[in-house]
């Protein structure tokens, strides 16, 4: 008989047991780093054996993987779920909305967080290429939701160049403040850093750079 392969037998277990499986691999990722993570740790905390999580995923890196196509999926999910934001015409009000909910979803499980925090920070395992098939049209669908009914008339920018420039601030905003928050964080951290970064962008969005001249 053909083997089966390792990510359809761990799809085989019960929901309950891949929750733990995946609940203890995450805690794992998210205080050791996928280079300091030990499996043996993880294996102990699901309550199986080593073999037995080598059994489900061929490798750390496959494991990995599927421990970040989790995470995006419960929290992609939650916000989608939350589409009272829809209702926003305003562009800007309607991204503080978002960010609002993601604060909320991420307070509430941390580790999730930190693990996709790690992942910008050791860039070189090239996780989200491994991803990139499944998640580029599952982006591209949030993406034209989230911007659906948004009024850009008001402004000088299309809807196609108010995208690359928030994806410009976002990954630079995201990069400023890994480096200077480090590893060690809370969420009242990321949120007061977010916040003070977001403050300035929305400020600038809305009045310019310019003095306004005394008429």
């Amino acid at each position: 008989m053909p083997k089966i392969q390792e990510k359809h037998l761990f799809k085989r277990l019960s929901p309950d047991k891949q929750e733990r499986i995946m609940h203890a691999c995450i805690d794992e990722f998210a205080k050791a780093g996928y280079t300091n993570a030990s499996t043996n740790k993880m294996a102990k905390a699901a309550g199986i054996s080593k073999g037995s999580l080598f059994k489900y995923f061929s490798s750390k890196k496959e494991l990995y993987v599927e421990v970040i196509d989790h995470i995006l999926e419960d929290f992609f999910g939650y916000v989608q779920s939350k589409d009272y934001y829809l209702e926003e015409k305003d562009i800007l009000e309607r991204l503080k909305l978002v960010t609002k909910e993601t604060y909320s979803f991420f307070r509430k499980k941390t580790s999730l967080f930190k693990v996709l925090m790690r992942v910008k920070t050791e860039g070189g395992m090239n996780v989200m290429e491994h991803l990139k098939e499944r998640w580029e049209p599952k982006v591209a669908f949030f993406y034209g939701r989230f911007f659906s009914g948004v009024d850009f008339s008001k402004l000088a920018l299309s809807q196609e160049e108010f995208i690359r420039l928030w994806n410009w601030i976002d990954y630079a905003i995201d990069s400023e403040v890994l480096s200077d928050l480090g590893g060690e964080f809370t969420m009242d951290d990321i949120e007061a850093a977010y916040e003070n970064r977001l403050g300035l962008i929305y400020r600038v969005f809305k009045d310019g750079i310019y003095k306004k001249e005394k008429k």
